[in-house]
């Protein structure tokens, strides 16, 4: 659970899905107890893939409690906090507790500032109340940890291995990677308006702690920033810089278009923006050949089928087949609408038409709007559902898929 290799679905995802997203009621541990348990199926089977759910640090902090029985937040305050002379760290186990100098945290709307707090009780997957100082204590005891502590650390530093042998970035709770060459051990964290990063470089003895109270600041950025004035790109030093390679159009047209997730179903479209070949709305593709490409530290290979597979530096590939964009008739739009629900969900979700989209309603309280993307399927930022028959090619099934929860199926009820 603490490699995220548990295959876990997020308890998060599943309540936006059953119209309760996180934000919008006061969550406590046996609301995430409630969910967890109805689940009857996993994103993958363990210990094959790597896929980050905050599930797996939630059912750990509901195990510290109940083997040693005390509160995580008490539990950690006399074993660790207190030891490390971490005098200004909490958890946020009751968020109507007032903490003297907390700052409050705000994003950013079209009609400026509001205040952006996380207003739940569960914790252990993120809530850590703190300080860049306490932090920096935090990583020095990381950096020498006395005799009791040498072997776990050890062992949290350790990639974790998937079934296939294949290592991931990953430790117990750390990212373990490179930057500019040099080892780094770092994470982000966010939650409601508040934003954090953490990272040690251990052949530079530099760590970098970095806390801010507004959604829209990339922390990951702003340390690797700071990281780079101890630690310069080797290749820009010696002007090393590859030359880029340019597609022709054709190879362009080839490319370009809207591909789905093999694993989730979920959409994503390759596009030209200001000269950059873009995969999503963020990510950029570097091309070195007309079917090999390179983006975010993984290298793509692009097949005659019109298969993308993204591999990274640990061999972990992911796989996204191009499909092409279809309208819905007014007969399959009709044959869709109804209402759908799940033994692993509470309540019900509503498919109503409307005019070549579906608006979705998630219980009472949430109703989306998901656009046409390829053949029966249909989506937004959030959530892709995908339609089609039972084995007996009777009743309507409905598969939703979001960022961390794959293949949740539904049935229809209404017929």
């Amino acid at each position: 659970m603490l490699t995220h290799a548990s295959g876990l679905r997020d308890w998060g995802d599943i309540a936006t899905i059953e119209g309760w997203p996180r934000g919008t009621r006061v969550y406590e541990d046996a609301d995430l107890l409630k969910i967890v348990s109805k689940q009857k199926e996993l994103n993958f089977a363990p210990g094959t893939r790597w896929s980050y759910s905050n599930t797996g640090y939630n059912l750990s902090e509901i195990t510290v409690s109940r083997v040693s029985g005390m509160s995580l937040a008490e539990f950690t305050r006399q074993r660790i906090f207190l030891p490390l002379g971490m005098t200004h760290t909490s958890w946020r186990d009751d968020y109507t507790r007032i903490v003297p100098s907390r700052a409050v945290a705000y994003s950013q709307r079209s009609d400026g500032f509001h205040a952006d707090m996380p207003f739940e009780n569960i914790y252990g997957n993120g809530g850590l109340l703190t300080t860049v100082g306490d932090l920096l204590k935090w990583n020095e005891h990381l950096s020498s940890p006395d005799a009791a502590d040498s072997e776990l650390v050890r062992d949290q530093l350790r990639n974790y291995q998937l079934n296939s042998g294949r290592p991931t970035d990953y430790g117990y709770g750390l990212f373990i990677r490179k930057f500019n060459g040099a080892p780094e051990i770092s994470h982000t964290g966010s939650t409601a308006g508040y934003t954090s990063f953490l990272a040690r470089y251990p052949s530079q003895s530099l760590s970098i702690a970095i806390l801010c109270n507004t959604g829209d600041a990339n922390t990951g950025d702003y340390g690797h920033a700071i990281a780079g004035i101890w630690i310069p790109n080797p290749s820009k030093r010696q002007n090393a810089d590859p030359k880029p390679y340019h597609l022709s159009p054709l190879a362009l047209s080839h490319l370009l278009g809207t591909y789905r997730d093999v694993l989730t179903g979920r959409p994503t479209r390759i596009s030209v923006e200001s000269g950059k070949i873009r995969f999503g709305a963020y990510s950029v593709m570097s091309p070195e050949s007309p079917t090999r490409f390179y983006m975010d530290g993984k290298a793509a290979n692009l097949d005659a089928h019109g298969t993308i597979t993204f591999t990274d530096s640990y061999g972990i590939a992911d796989k996204y087949e191009r499909v092409t964009p279809t309208t819905p008739s007014p007969g399959f739009l009709a044959g869709v609408a109804g209402k759908y629900t799940s033994a692993e969900i509470d309540g019900e979700v509503t498919v109503v038409a409307m005019g070549t989209s579906i608006s979705v309603q998630l219980g009472t309280k949430t109703t989306l709007l998901l656009a046409p993307v390829y053949d029966g399927a249909f989506s937004n930022d959030l959530v892709t559902v995908m339609f089609s028959r039972d084995d007996n090619d009777k009743a309507m099934v409905m598969t939703i898929s979001a960022d961390r929860v794959w293949n949740l199926r539904l049935g229809r009820f209404d017929q």
